[in-house]
């Protein structure tokens, strides 16, 4: 539902979520003077992120579900002063890369014992500052979440970055020139930025099947639903387990409104 917030309470929500943040700083400092307490500091890699941005009203946006800066970007930062310099890296960089590079590190290059192929690229050239590394400066991101009527897809090449989906007609922003991303390149393309926007769509189509995604999520839709009419007919299974401690009022459960559930359940304490 759409709904209009004054800059009283756009400040007030950043004001709280910037609260947020300087608490992780402080659990990440209580856990850092705890490593140089056991004298690890030294011999511990220490990595911060998280898995999605917060658009905090921007655009009239709040939470994620899209692909714009402000929810696609988050945190990746490496700690480890004795075995590389601090330095901020450009490279398009995705967290499906931090496995690889926690086994390199590690001290496996080679991942010849893991079950099944890894995706995502090592970045400890970067991180190193390799110069001679080769970066295919490229990552990939979806959101086929619930709530959207169909997938959106997104390709970051170099300083382009392409937003399309079956259903949404392609936006193209160069995040150098336009780092808000307030001017959509393909509503009127040149030709040089034409040939930039079918390079990276031939490239979203060599990921993503959109029109075979949405026919699956479209089947799935309708396989809940069905389930959750019979579910409705009579008493609905509840599938979870509680303790007898009372704990049944700690969770939110079904389609009922959550703020007026926490608020309840606040009230009590």
């Amino acid at each position: 539902m759409a709904q209009d917030f004054d800059p009283e309470d756009i400040l007030r929500a950043r004001r709280g979520y910037f609260g947020n943040v300087s608490y992780v700083d402080d659990q990440v400092g209580i856990l850092r003077g705890l490593l140089e307490r056991l004298g690890l500091a030294d011999n511990t890699i220490i990595v911060v992120t998280s898995d999605h941005g917060e658009s905090l009203g921007e655009r009239g946006l709040w939470f994620k579900r899209n692909h714009y800066d402000s929810s696609a970007r988050v945190p990746f930062i490496f700690h480890a002063p004795q075995r590389f310099q601090a330095a901020v890296r450009g490279e398009n960089v995705s967290l499906i890369d931090l496995l690889p590079t926690v086994l390199h590190f590690a001290g496996d290059q080679t991942g010849d014992d893991l079950v099944e192929a890894i995706e995502g690229r090592s970045l400890a050239g970067l991180i190193e500052g390799d110069t001679s590394a080769k970066w295919d400066n490229v990552m990939f991101s979806e959101v086929m979440s619930d709530g959207l009527p169909s997938p959106v897809f997104m390709v970051r090449r170099d300083h382009y970055k392409l937003i399309c989906g079956p259903a949404h007609p392609a936006q193209l922003y160069d995040m150098q020139a336009d780092p808000h991303e307030r001017n959509d390149l393909a509503l009127n393309p040149t030709p040089e930025i034409l040939s930039v926007l079918r390079a990276l769509q031939s490239e979203s189509e060599s990921i993503w099947d959109g029109d075979a995604l949405q026919a699956e999520i479209e089947h799935s839709v309708a396989r809940r639903t069905l389930i959750r009419a019979a579910h409705n007919q009579g008493r609905s299974p509840d599938w979870d387990f509680y303790a007898t401690t009372g704990e049944v009022g700690r969770w939110c459960r079904g389609g009922g409104d959550y703020n007026a559930w926490a608020y309840s359940v606040l009230s009590e304490k």
